[in-house]
Parts: C-alpha cells; structure tokens; sequence
C-alpha cells in the first residue's frame, strides 16, 4: 500500500477501507482539510476531491476509511505546498452500508458522508473547521442536517463530517424551529420534501411540526436531539428501492428518512413518521433490554394515540389500526409467526397495559405517565429492565400488575383481548376480527374518554 510520490507524477491506487497509516514526516502547524462532493446523474457516479494543505507531499500516502466497502482508486496530486487526493464512488447498494441504502433516480442523490469519505490518516493532526463543498446540477436543491438550500458548510472535525446526511435534488425544503418548554431552548427542525405527492408541502410541513411538537409535550415539553432533519423521497407506485425508515444519530445530529410510495391520505403514512420519529425518546432517550414488544409495538400504540390526541388521525382511523393490528396479531397465532409476533403482541400488549391502569385509577393515570416517569428516573445505566418496567407500571396504578405483565408480555398463550376491552367501549365485532367504538354506559362513555385522552 506505500508509495512514492513525485513532483509532477499523478499517483493512484487502491485503498482498503479501515487501513490506517501513518504519515512519513511531522505535520506543519497549519494542517488544514477541505472537500469537494459533486454528484452527476448521467454517470451515476460521486465525485469527492479534497485538498490537504501544510505538508510535503510525501506526508499523505494511506487514508481512513468512515465506512465506504468497496475499494476505491485513488489519484494524488502535489502542487505548491497542496496534496490533492480524488476518487470516485459509483452510486450502487453494494457501496453503502446496510441499514441505509442510496437511492439515485433521475436527479436525486442521498447518503450519509460516512459512507463516501476517505480522511488522510496523518498523525498528530486533528482536523478541525472542514470546508465542505457540495456541486450539483443546476436547479438543484441541497438539504443536510445543518440547513437546506446551502451548498457550502463547514463541519467541526472529522467525526462531524462523517455523521452529516446530505440530499440533493429537485426538492421542497423549509426549515423551522420548535421551542422547548418555558421557551429558553429549541430544537431546529429542516424538512425536504421530493417526489410525486398529493397533498400541499406547506400543509404537510404543519402536520410533521404538530406531529413533533406533540411527541414533545407527551414526554414533558422538550426534544432529546439539538437537530432535526426529514428528508422525504416518495417512490412511484411500484417502484422497486425498498429503504426502511430509520434513525441515525451522531453527535449534535438527529436524522429521520422515511420513504413511502402510497398517498399521504393512506392516514398509515404519518403514522409510519410518528414511530420512527418517537424512536428519538426510546431507545435514544431511555434505552431498555424489553425487546422489540417494547420498543416497536409498544411504539406503534404510543405514536398513533399521539396522533390521535393531537387532532392527525381520528378516532375512526385510530380504531382502523387497531383493527389492522389485532388481526395480524391473530395471524402470527395461527401461523406461529415469530418474527411479526413481538411487534403485533406488543402493540396489544401496550394497549391492554394503558387500559388496565386507566381502569384501576378510575381514568386519572395511564401508559402516558409510565413512560414518562420511566424517563424522568432513568436507572443507573439509563437501560431500562424489566423490574424497572414492573415497579412503575406497580407505583402508577396503586396495585400489583406482575401477573398482568407476564400475561402480556411473557406467556405463550393468547391475549384474551375481549375481557380487557369489557367496559370501555371498545368491542370487537361479531363477524370480522374489527374494532368498533360502542361506549354503551356513562361508565363505558367515561373510561373511554379516559383512555383515549392524552
């Protein structure tokens, strides 16, 4: 992997991702490092060229790696005091790591630049103030997790290069702040917006800061990450680019990319945002070793009751996915479904736990104050086990609920959801695995409104 460099010699070789080096000579004291990324459709490729200033030109030989997987070739060039290096990296799956995979479709291009760059592994030197340029098509719009419609940046260091997530394209952008609780602080939150869509940005926009703000007041009135950044590609119908949605954090960036192919009126749409969104409270928040029925379907009821109680969904749409939810929880029993169970089971499971505590303190307390106390108190660690879990949901409703819990959470057998549901004006219909919200009492009217209040 070593070679010489000449004066006017352009070199190139290969480069193994996570061979480190070290550099021939001492760095000068006016090490500096900066970046050009231009990406270009037509050749489904990303340019990178970047520029290393304050060494002899023998000093930049071997690179690191911040996740590329392929080998890459690599031409170095020295003129006046500048080590130039360059390479390119062809826009495929195999590129990127799993879970992120890039989707490069006419004019869009999207990626975190830990999985682009290359870093001059020189020792002793701590990069720090980087330039970032990003070239693109003109009538382009650029949106990172530090602004939309800039093309120029500069990062604090490596680490803050390698977690920025850049877009290009034609898209929509808007950019907003949302203050926490008693004003003193916020969260900066930038939206981009690309594909065929029916429905107005601006009106979309509103309903992911409702949907924010109100994950933020149900947790207490502020946001656990400084930066927010949406980045929003709809695939055509049919389109074959599957990428989950997804959060990544680094520090001092929080990301969400949520990419869905049907119409933002499909009311599953803003609940897919509302999941990965209040993924930022847990496990990024209060992490726990409860498992997927914790994580995801506990999730699942928490973010669409949130929508619920902020006026997104309505009570129709919100029984709608109850419906949907215990009948595929119906199917992992009959088909022993173990991948799907936890998530389905979870979600029931959440759903009875809220009942049950609103039921035991007369409507006054319920999951919502679970959680929050959970937060409030973190143990030792900040992961969140089982006797934590248990203790709370025992101080919440005034009773022991371990029976209860292994019941829902750790038995083999069934959720017998009809008996939990006597009561509160929730039934399920005699022909078909539904939902259906009939409060038949002023008893059932009360416990109702309880349950789904916030």
């Amino acid at each position: 992997m070593k070679m010489r460099l000449f004066p006017t010699l352009f070199a190139s070789f290969f480069v193994i991702p996570g061979l480190l080096a070290q550099a021939a000579d001492a760095p000068k004291a006016d090490s500096r490092l900066a970046y050009t990324i231009k990406t270009d459709p037509a050749d489904r490729k990303v340019h990178i060229t970047a520029t290393v200033g304050g060494h002899s030109r023998k000093q930049v030989t071997r690179f690191t790696s911040f996740g590329l997987r392929k080998k890459v070739k690599i031409g170095v060039k020295t003129n006046d005091g500048l080590v130039t290096f360059s390479y390119q990296v062809p826009i495929d799956q195999a590129a990127f790591n799993d879970p992120f995979q890039p989707v490069l479709n006419k004019d869009y291009f999207a990626g975190f630049m830990s999985t682009l760059l290359l870093a001059p592994r020189i020792e002793g030197v701590n990069f720090k103030n980087i330039p970032l340029t990003i070239e693109t098509p003109k009538g382009w719009r650029i949106a990172t997790s530090r602004g939309v419609g800039e093309a120029s940046y500069t990062l604090a260091g490596l680490k803050d290069l390698a977690g920025t997530l850049v877009c290009a394209g034609d898209y929509s952008t808007c950019s907003f702040d949302l203050e926490h609780k008693g004003g003193k602080t916020s969260t900066k939150c930038h939206v981009a917006i690309r594909g065929k869509r029916d429905w107005d940005d601006k009106e979309f926009v509103d309903q992911f800061k409702r949907l924010v703000r109100g994950q933020m007041n149900y947790f207490g009135g502020s946001h656990p990450a400084p930066v927010q950044f949406l980045a929003l590609h709809l695939l055509p119908k049919g389109g074959k680019s599957r990428i989950p949605a997804f959060n990544r954090r680094v520090p001092g960036h929080d990301t969400v990319l949520a990419l869905q192919a049907k119409p933002r009126q499909h009311f599953e749409f803003l609940g897919m945002l509302a999941h990965e969104h209040l993924h930022n409270w847990y496990p990024y928040t209060m992490k726990s070793d409860l498992g997927p029925w914790f994580m995801e379907g506990l999730n699942d009821y928490v973010a669409y009751r949130g929508l619920l109680a902020n006026g997104l969904h309505s009570r129709q749409q919100f029984t709608g996915m109850l419906s949907k939810w215990y009948r595929e929880y119906l199917y992992c029993l009959k088909h022993n479904d173990q991948r799907l169970m936890p998530y389905r089971r979870g979600m029931i499971a959440a759903w009875v736990f809220d009942i049950e505590l609103r039921r035991t303190t007369q409507g006054r307390r319920g999951l919502t104050d679970v959680l929050r106390n959970l937060i409030d108190s973190k143990p030792e660690g900040g992961v969140v086990r089982r006797s934590h879990f248990l203790a709370m949901l025992n101080k919440v409703s005034g009773k022991k609920m371990e029976a209860l819990y292994r019941h829902l959470v750790e038995d083999d057998g069934a959720i017998n959801l009809a008996t939990h549901l006597n009561g509160t004006g929730f039934h399920i219909a005699a022909k078909t695995p539904a939902i259906e919200i009939r409060p038949e009492t002023d008893a059932e009217k009360k416990l109702f409104e309880a349950i789904l209040s916030e």
